[in-house]
């Protein structure tokens, strides 16, 4: 970690503040999601938060928020508390808002976050749901007073939803049916945590799953029975300390892969529960370094002989507090130069703040005065339908103390239209933009302004403009390889190359070469050593998509292409940058579940990180991002590398920005 302060602190204190950008800070007010957008956008694992406390029985605030970091940097955004895990029975009423606020604040805007009233008097669920709803959480679960009787629960949860408008999650509580027929009559009450009995899980997913979006706690094999009954949500304990596993379950969940499921949990998960208890599960904590190890008296905290025999359980699954063994390979073929745990380079990923909302298919770039992020897409809910919008956006990264845990984005400008998987370039203190989609439409137009958003001037039209194009930027030369021809993703797809030359931007764009091999898009390229390098991509013909394998290198010199070797897997829109003198890494994407089973609307989302080296020629496995990401943006800053936005789930964007230093053998 310090040496990622050391690294962060010399890019951020290198962005001299730039005058005509300064603005002071505008005070928003934190934002719930609506009942029926947290109904809609609980899937997937769910942090429950075990209280942490220290050795003198304070609450452990700083564990929380170490936790959820953690958590954040492997892809898990939904975080609980819960009247158990969070053990509110050793819990002041203060504390309880202060854990709540530490969540709220460690989760970020992007997160789902649910709070927790157990067993809480009127005016105590009233004051702690108004709380809650002014820091953003988005929903409370609430247990009823264990001494109310049937007939008096509903008008407890009414109160409540009159009340207070936010999400209510049912707590597990085993009720008739006809109290919960007047239950489902309150719109806010859109979810239910259970964890009682197993019949009784898969009864309540098939009475209420329509109406409900039923959440199981115990283990993950407990999901699993659940998902063909329509389950979504799930408690996973290893999100609290070794998020990857969480990350890798809910990877084969999504894809498909039964067997890979069932096997993680069977080696991973059901294991640890078989030794549950509160004790073991804060000594697990101290073990992976996320909190100690200890719990208020008169509850018993492990002693050291018991704290080693967690050591010994964990290092027989192959967990270590530094790391764990290399993922299992889903059917795609062996890379040339296969990377073990131990090969692996070191890649100490930073979770700074994230963006104001998710973004994908923007541009970042940087210069002297700063960050910044340019355009892309995301997805919106209108009226209960999503769809894809175009951003006009201009994000700056901004951190005025040379702190990276201070880092904040703020708005520095607006594009004169919204523009995504188009070309744009910095030059000379100014964007330029070609191609990309602007709404429903191709953008023709060529532009050119500051990056304040300001003064933009409109330098032509582009006779063949592009979107899902690859842009690349060379000293003043900004390139445009291949993309589609039309608004549509079909087979009208371009293989030109074309160069606009920014120190004469009102000369247009002229066609430099064509791409070999098959038109594409959502590809990857970049300028190494002078020469331009392309991998993968997307293409489609006689109606059937493919993903691309091949790459190749254009010498400038002999104005030739050249054929390189194939990637180790077939990948679209993944990323490429240079890192001379080493070679190009390429980053994420989206890729085959199977080479055996090329299917591209049954792909998955990839967190790979390989190094092409032009020397030998080959592909070397790297490393890996904390979670699956395609369609991010990507900068090398200085000794750094950046890594913002993306798609990490079908019909999402993802608002993370994750900065690591570049492993010391990359360093100049």
């Amino acid at each position: 970690m310090a040496g990622l302060l050391l690294v962060a602190a010399a890019i951020w204190l290198s962005l001299a503040p730039d005058p005509a950008l300064a603005a002071q800070d505008a005070a928003t007010a934190s934002r719930s999601a609506s009942p029926e957008q947290f109904r809609r956008e609980l899937e997937g694992p769910i942090l429950s938060i075990p209280t942490p406390f220290t050795r003198d029985g304070a609450v452990d605030y700083d564990g929380v928020r170490e936790m959820i970091r953690r958590a954040r940097a492997h892809g898990i955004r939904i975080f609980n508390l819960t009247g158990g895990n969070s053990r509110y029975d050793m819990l002041a009423y203060d504390e309880i808002r202060e854990l709540t606020r530490a969540m709220q604040e460690a989760a970020g805007a992007d997160a789902l976050t649910i709070g927790c009233a157990h067993e809480f008097w009127t005016a105590r669920l009233l004051d702690y749901a108004r709380y809650a709803r002014s820091l953003g959480v988005d929903a409370i679960q609430v247990t009823a007073p264990s001494y109310l009787g049937a007939e008096e629960l509903p008008d407890y949860f009414r109160t409540l939803g009159r009340e207070v408008d936010l999400a209510i999650v049912l707590g597990n509580q085993d009720l008739p049916g006809a109290v919960m027929e007047q239950l489902l009559e309150i719109p806010q009450l859109v979810a239910m945590k259970e964890d009682s009995t197993l019949t009784a899980y898969i009864d309540n997913l098939r009475r209420y799953g329509d109406r409900l979006n039923i959440y199981s706690g115990g283990s993950l094999a407990r999901f699993l029975v659940g998902r063909p009954y329509g389950a979504r949500a799930y408690f996973c304990s290893y999100t609290t300390f070794a998020p990857q596993i969480s990350a890798r379950f809910w990877e084969a969940v999504r894809a498909g892969d039964e067997a890979e499921a069932f096997r993680l949990a069977e080696r991973y998960d059901l294991p640890w529960i078989d030794r549950f208890s509160h004790p073991w599960w804060r000594a697990t904590l101290e073990y992976f370094g996320v909190a100690e190890r200890w719990l208020r008296p008169p509850m018993r905290s492990f002693t050291d002989e018991e704290l080693r025999q967690v050591e010994t359980f964990f290092q027989n699954l192959g967990l270590h507090p530094d790391g764990e063994q290399p993922r299992r390979a889903s059917g795609e073929p062996a890379p040339a130069n296969p990377a073990s745990a131990e090969d692996m380079m070191d890649w100490s990923w930073n979770v700074l703040s994230p963006l104001p909302h998710g973004v994908g298919a923007a541009h970042l770039l940087h210069d002297e005065h700063g960050v910044y992020l340019v355009g892309g897409d995301a997805w919106t809910t209108s009226s209960g339908t999503e769809r894809k919008v175009n951003l006009d956006t201009i994000y700056r990264l901004r951190l005025s103390s040379g702190r990276p845990e201070e880092a904040r984005w703020d708005e520095a400008g607006r594009l004169p239209v919204p523009i995504a998987n188009g070309a744009i370039g910095l030059w000379r203190g100014r964007l330029f933009l070609m191609g990309g989609k602007s709404g429903e439409e191709m953008n023709r137009e060529l532009w050119s302004g500051s990056l304040a958003g300001q003064d933009w001037t409109r330098l032509g039209a582009w006779e063949q403009p592009t979107w899902g194009n690859v842009a690349v930027q060379h000293e003043q030369n900004l390139y445009s390889l291949g993309g589609w021809t039309t608004p549509e993703s079909d087979e009208r797809l371009s293989a030109a190359v074309w160069r606009w030359d920014l120190e004469e931007p009102a000369a247009p764009p002229v066609q430099a070469t064509s791409l070999p091999g098959a038109p594409r898009a959502l590809f990857a390229a970049a300028v190494f050593d002078g020469e331009l390098y392309v991998f993968g991509g997307w293409t489609m013909s006689g109606g059937e998509v493919r993903f691309l394998r091949d790459a190749h290198r254009f010498r400038p010199a002999t104005a030739e292409w050249e054929a390189l070797p194939d990637l180790p897997l077939a990948l679209e829109a993944h990323r490429a940058i240079a890192i001379e003198p080493a070679g190009i890494l390429l980053v994420g994407g989206y890729s085959y579940l199977s080479a055996d089973d090329p299917q591209p609307d049954k792909g998955s989302i990839r967190d790979d990180l390989w190094l092409y080296d032009p020397r030998r020629r080959s592909y070397e496995r790297v490393g890996q991002l904390p979670a699956p990401v395609c369609d991010m943006a990507l900068a090398r800053l200085d000794h750094a590398l950046l890594v913002v936005g993306g798609e990490d789930r079908g019909r999402h964007r993802t608002a993370q920005t994750l900065l690591a230093p570049l492993p010391a053998q990359w360093q100049d």
